[in-house]
């Protein structure tokens, strides 16, 4: 088992629960943003599968109180003195320590000794006082030094290294430059639709994905690039379908991935009778169906509610005429709205529990709630994991 820490995303319960999910074991949490955990994949294999997670790197030293400014330099340029590059660029960052362990000095002490032994040496720092994975790639700190993270848990310390970071220019690549959208019935972000698949537990070399409500394909996609073979989609959407067709020959002839979904046009409930030879045969559904109408934020609370009612009854209708496609231990990952109201007045949330009583699901809970949310949005994503109830 390889000893981790990662930087998590702008949702760290979510990436946390996603690390959990792909076989991540001892997972602790020193910080909201940093998780502590051991695997047996490397560094690069973990980040070339995750959805939710910026940095991954090694724990290269751990003090059992707060060590001072001199021990934590001496370490760091353990790593860096060594370094045949031309130029050595480097970069720290700290999470919840002590004042006296400020990044900037330790690293222009460490610039100044490395100087001194006649090399040359770019500190890099950045605004928000921590370094992200566009800094770190620019800079190819990576590949010409280091980018070291001080970490302080429990009354230890600890040093970390980052060896993997998160690919935006791919990711940024598939959101934007894929050919077939649909800005009217919005579109689920990548990384987190690469995070649902990776929630839903599914082994990629023996299991089958489908997305029922599959739009422009984003599910698809990522299942795609993930290495699953056995990828379904359905619409009620004749243009859903042909840009999730338009966006798989776009991966194949980019030569991201040559696996390509067995697609249909039909409502989620009558989606089976397309697609009849797959009965009994899915033991994966990963799903963001249709969410409500657009909205502009000045609906009525009654408006609200009505929608809530009528979104209910679609997932119920939904949920039991998917379940002749299932395979025994089946499960499913579908994002659910919560519908944001203001300051004063209670969110708005499905009843979860009767959906899935309803359609004869039980539900899977995670270790902590999980909701997708952006600052100003008027709609956020319930993440609900479920399975067919037993008779």
């Amino acid at each position: 088992m390889n000893q981790y820490f990662a930087l998590l995303g702008n949702h760290p319960k979510i990436a946390t629960e996603e690390l959990r999910a792909i076989g991540a074991e001892k997972i602790t949490n020193p910080t909201e943003k940093i998780a502590f955990f051991s695997h047996t994949q490397t560094a690069n294999q973990l980040m070339n599968r995750l959805g939710s997670t910026i940095k991954i790197g090694l724990v290269i030293k751990k003090w059992q109180n707060s060590p001072n400014q001199t021990q934590i330099q001496k370490q760091i340029l353990e790593h860096l003195t060594n370094l045949n590059d031309e130029k050595i660029n480097f970069s720290i960052n700290t999470y919840q320590t002590p004042k006296h362990l400020r990044p900037l000095a330790i690293g222009l002490e460490i610039k100044k000794s490395l100087k001194a032994e006649g090399k040359s040496v770019r500190l890099v720092t950045a605004k928000t006082n921590e370094t992200s994975a566009v800094i770190i790639k620019k800079n190819k700190i990576l590949q010409t030094g280091g980018d070291f993270n001080i970490i302080q848990s429990n009354g230890a310390t600890f040093l970390t290294k980052t060896t993997a970071i998160q690919d935006f220019e791919a990711w940024s690549h598939r959101d934007y430059d894929r050919p077939g959208t649909d800005a009217k019935r919005g579109m689920l972000p990548p990384k987190l639709a690469r995070t649902l698949i990776n929630l839903s537990g599914a082994n990629p070399k023996s299991s089958s994905i489908l997305d029922p409500f599959c739009g422009s394909g984003t599910v698809l996609m990522e299942a795609a690039l993930l290495g699953y073979d056995k990828i379904i989609g359905g619409d009620i959407s004749e243009k859903a379908i042909k840009d999730t067709e338009m966006n798989a020959n776009w991966l194949i002839q980019e030569n991201i991935t040559t696996n390509k979904p067995t697609l249909a046009t039909s409502p989620a409930e009558t989606l089976i009778q397309k697609l009849p030879t797959l009965k009994g045969k899915v033991d994966t559904i990963v799903t963001e169906p249709f969410l409500g109408n657009p909205r502009s934020g000045k609906e009525s609370i009654q408006e609200l509610k009505s929608q809530t009612n009528t979104l209910e009854n679609l997932y119920i209708k939904s949920l039991i005429g998917l379940k002749p496609f299932l395979a025994p231990g089946a499960r499913l990952i579908i994002t659910i709205p919560t519908f944001y109201t203001g300051k004063h007045t209670p969110n708005i949330n499905l009843n979860t529990q009767k959906i899935l009583k309803s359609a004869g699901y039980t539900h899977l809970p995670f270790h902590t709630p999980l909701t997708y949310a952006r600052k100003g949005q008027h709609v956020g994503r319930t993440i609900i994991r479920t399975k067919i109830a037993q008779a």
